[in-house]
C-alpha cells in the first residue's frame, strides 16, 4: 500500500510540475493563473508521500526492525545494511516532492512580489 501511494504522488508531482520546468509553458501558466494550484498540488503529493512513509515505518516495526537482516536479504553488503532499497526509494521520493513543493513556493513568491501574478491584479 505504502509503494502504490509514494509511486502515484511521485507520478502527479512530476506531471504537475512539468509547466514549471518548460520555460515555453510558464508564461501560459501565470496567465491562466496555475501557480497557486500547481502549489496545491504538490504540497498534497508531498503530504501523501509523508503518509506513505508513515505507513511503511508502521506497518514494518519502525526503523529498528528494518536495519540490517533486511537489508542484507536485498542484497546489501554487511558495511552498509543499516538501510534497505525500500528506505532509499521512500527517502528520494520525499526529498524530489519536497525540492518541487519549496520550487513552487519560490516561483509563486518571487512572481507576487514582482508584482506578475496574478495577472491582471491592480493592487495590494
Amino acid at each position: 500500500t505504502a509503494h502504490m501511494l509514494s509511486c502515484a504522488a511521485d507520478a502527479i508531482a512530476a506531471l504537475g510540475a512539468i509547466p514549471v520546468l518548460v520555460q515555453k509553458m510558464m508564461g501560459s501558466c501565470v496567465h491562466h493563473r496555475c501557480l497557486g494550484s500547481l502549489l496545491t498540488l504538490l504540497l498534497t503529493a508531498t503530504v501523501c508521500d509523508f503518509g506513505a512513509a508513515v505507513i511503511f515505518l508502521s506497518t514494518a516495526g519502525g526503523v529498528s526492525q528494518l536495519m540490517g537482516p533486511v537489508a542484507m536479504d536485498e542484497g546489501a553488503p554487511r558495511a552498509v545494511a543499516f538501510v534497505g532499497v525500500w528506505e532509499c526509494i521512500l527517502l528520494s521520493s520525499v526529498c524530489l516532492e519536497l525540492s518541487l513543493c519549496l520550487s513552487a513556493w519560490q516561483f509563486y513568491g518571487a512572481f507576487r512580489e514582482a508584482g506578475i501574478y496574478p495577472p491582471n491584479h491592480n493592487g495590494v
